[in-house]
């Protein structure tokens, strides 16, 4: 039987199983014996197909659920010929993960290094039925804010501006990182690295054109008076920077290498680095801004799912930052999550840490906004396929099944399990429905059925596709609000903060259906 959700296929398996992980035991293709019959049993419950059932014996069917197994679970490819003790020990943290019930939009401790491996697991399950169904985060949209300095007229009668402009500003008072900065005497421009054509003359006398890099450098610049302009000094390393004028620091937050330096320019002909943070494996930096002379910043790490944390995103002078399990938070309700987002609060005259706070969360729309008062960080949050398959069967729907059937339905919404566990009970339920329909009624019913999504997913675009919003408050730097709206945010001026509440500009539809 087949059944048509959110513009595509899902083929049932036969029959529902109950998974017992403890009886989940290292096996080979070819053998037939109790422990291939429940490591069946286990992938069936968790939608991996098995279109013969749980036979015991471990044929070319579990061979493939094994293969898929490994990769949504591993990211790993695997021949599917074996199941080893990692991938025997993994069912235990997948059931207790199945048990998580449908949760909230808000965060919460991670209790264990278990917890946040079932989570995990549970998520990258919802992660594999988003694909297959077709809900799925468009490209990832970069918080990337046009560039641009500020123009000021110089007046000829003074030697120094009255006024100086910070460049790049959202937020009166926030500053934000960009290529060129300047404390009213100095300019500091960073050059990224680039090549240019030079015409050359080879060794046999010919002329021809050649590429000569430039080198990647920071340059200091006297600018003021205008009268002595000149090059006075430069600092090996490129990329965004943030001035801290008062303290004489500036912070260059290096694309080609992936690390934070800070540098002291009491004597900008001679920059002296103070402080190195490396950016480590799998980390990104989302974005920072600075504040109050401190800087805040976000850095996102991709999720080892075999082994989450404790989590390493950055190292100071060599020594990593080091966050523990305890103190990471997950999303109350199962989301598909791919990263590790952490905030940090930073001394940019030491480079020490003050204080940090970490959050699982999903690289979609990712963005970063700062108000004088928060600390906003949002990523892309769906919406759950049971949840929508089921509204569809109770909603519109609910008149192409008998009583029985819809009684069944309504008593697996009630239960308090994971969306994932609901939608491989709701594919058993369909399954024992359409096997007792003729080819003509069960193809009657999956056209009906695609009909009557389609109008849903039209009906209800705006509760599809969601963007989640963690408020960090300045003051303690804690979680202190989290929630969701519609659509998805273009980038970071998509959002301002006005007397105290948070304003959102959404997109709406127009990138899935």
């Amino acid at each position: 039987g087949i059944f048509f959700l959110l513009g595509s296929f899902f083929t049932f398996s036969a029959s529902a199983q109950s998974c017992v992980a403890e009886r989940v035991a290292r096996v080979r293709r070819g053998q037939q014996s109790a422990g291939v019959k429940s490591l069946q049993e286990c992938l069936i419950t968790f939608g991996y197909s098995i279109p013969a059932g749980a036979t015991g014996y471990y044929g070319v069917q579990t061979q493939n659920a094994i293969k898929e197994f490994y990769r949504i679970v591993f990211n790993l490819a695997h021949t599917g010929d074996y199941i080893g003790p990692q991938g025997v020990g993994i069912w235990k943290n997948l059931v207790k993960g199945s048990e998580f019930g449908g949760g909230t939009d808000g965060l919460q401790k991670v209790t264990s290094k278990e917890d946040i491996q079932a989570y995990l697991l549970v998520g990258n399950q919802a992660r594999n039925t988003y694909l297959k169904g077709g809900i799925v985060g468009g490209p990832m949209l970069s918080d990337m804010a046009g560039r641009g300095a500020s123009e000021q007229a110089l007046s000829k009668s003074s030697p120094m501006p009255s006024r100086v402009s910070n460049t790049n500003v959202q937020v009166k008072g926030i500053d934000a990182p960009d290529v060129v900065k300047t404390d009213g005497e100095n300019i500091y421009i960073s050059r990224s690295p680039a090549y240019i054509m030079e015409t050359l003359m080879d060794p046999s006398g010919r002329h021809g054109h050649y590429p000569q890099q430039v080198i990647a450098e920071t340059s200091v610049m006297k600018a003021f008076p205008p009268s002595d302009l000149a090059a006075i000094g430069k600092i090996s390393a490129e990329g965004d920077l943030l001035l801290i004028k008062d303290k004489k620091i500036l912070v260059i937050f290096s694309n080609a290498s992936q690390e934070i330096f800070g540098y002291d320019i009491i004597d900008p002909k001679n920059p002296v680095k103070k402080w190195t943070m490396k950016l480590e494996d799998n980390t990104a930096l989302l974005n920072s801004r600075l504040a109050n002379g401190k800087i805040y910043l976000v850095a996102r790490q991709y999720i080892d799912y075999t082994d989450p944390c404790p989590i390493k995103p950055l190292s100071l002078n060599g020594s990593p930052i080091i966050i523990p399990c305890v103190e990471i938070y997950r999303p109350g309700r199962v989301i598909p999550t791919d990263v590790t987002y952490t905030a940090f609060i930073l001394d940019p005259a030491t480079g020490t840490i003050e204080k940090k706070l970490s959050f699982l969360g999903s690289t979609e729309d990712s963005v970063l906004y700062m108000s004088p008062n928060a600390l906003y960080v949002t990523y892309y949050s769906p919406e759950d396929p049971a949840r929508v398959q089921i509204a569809v069967l109770l909603g519109d729907a609910r008149s192409l099944f008998p009583a029985s059937v819809i009684e069944r339905i309504e008593k697996l919404n009630s239960y308090d399990i994971s969306d994932t566990a609901k939608l491989t009970e709701l594919q058993t339920i369909i399954e024992n429905h359409t096997r007792t329909l003729s080819r003509d009624d069960a193809m009657r019913l999956e056209n009906e059925l695609a009909n009557k999504t389609n109008l849903y997913i039209k009906a209800h675009v705006r509760e599809l596709a969601k963007t989640t919003i963690v408020k960090i408050g300045l003051t303690d730097f804690a979680i202190a609000k989290t929630g969701s709206v519609p659509g998805y945010l273009l980038n970071q001026f998509a959002m301002d903060e006005y007397n105290g509440n948070l304003r959102i500009a959404v997109t709406i539809g127009g990138r899935f259906w």
